[in-house]
């Protein structure tokens, strides 16, 4: 789904980013962990073309993302508010998602009627995006995703300034995608604990590298923790 060569990207003397090689298989949840300036969100935000590499190419399905935009078609992400449009309400922003993804209004309904318990909160009709809490204005973005399911989703810190029960509502959606859809993730986070039980594998970046990839099945929570 995701491949990557060669990829290297650097700020002045503050960070690099080097990556020789990277496959992110289909039909899995990959977490992108790291401290702080590790280059979690820089390595999404390369992947979907949003800030120029230095060097080397990156795939999605083939095509190459600088180049092509078809895999904008299979592709959805979330990486913070200005993913939003804050003049909207959350249910007109739904419905833009929507009509770009040509999904019907009946099949949009339906999704957004199923994540009825993670937005509850959500003022979806009256309130303007910009006038929502931080909290909601995230459930608005991974929600406008979710309504449209693409094949691919790129998330960046999902779970975090949602409460814990939002954040459990989160988790129980993001396997029943994968399992039900056979939807592919990329989602980087700081959570550790939910990282670890909703991915297949996990990539330990480093000073801008990937230093280590585990996989669930092979590794436990306890050695997760222990790189930090």
């Amino acid at each position: 789904m995701i491949r990557i060569q060669n990829l290297s990207k650097s700020y002045g003397d503050f960070f690099q980013l080097s990556i020789p090689e990277l496959i992110i298989p289909d039909r899995k949840i990959v977490g992108v962990v790291g401290n702080n300036g590790a280059g979690k969100t820089t390595l999404l935000r390369c992947i979907l073309d949003l800030v120029k590499v230095d060097n080397g190419s990156i795939f999605i399905n083939d095509f190459k993302v600088n180049k092509n935009d078809q895999w904008k078609i299979i592709t959805g992400s979330y990486l913070d508010e200005s993913f939003l449009i804050d003049h909207l309400t959350a249910f007109e922003y739904f419905r833009i998602s929507a009509e770009l993804y040509k999904v019907p209004v009946n099949i949009m309904q339906e999704r957004l009627n199923s994540y009825s318990n993670f937005i509850s909160s959500l003022d979806m009709q009256h309130t303007l995006i910009r006038d929502l809490s931080s909290g909601n204005k995230k459930k608005t973005g991974l929600v406008s995703n979710f309504i449209v399911q693409p094949s691919l989703f790129i998330f960046d810190e999902p779970f975090a300034g949602l409460d814990p029960s939002s954040r459990n509502r989160l988790k129980s959606i993001l396997k029943t995608l994968r399992e039900k859809e056979n939807m592919t993730m990329l989602i980087s986070s700081h959570d550790l604990d939910y990282i670890y039980e909703i991915c297949d594998e996990i990539l330990v970046l480093q000073n801008g590298a990937v230093s280590q990839t585990l996989n669930q099945k092979e590794h436990n929570l306890e050695d997760l923790k222990k790189i930090f």
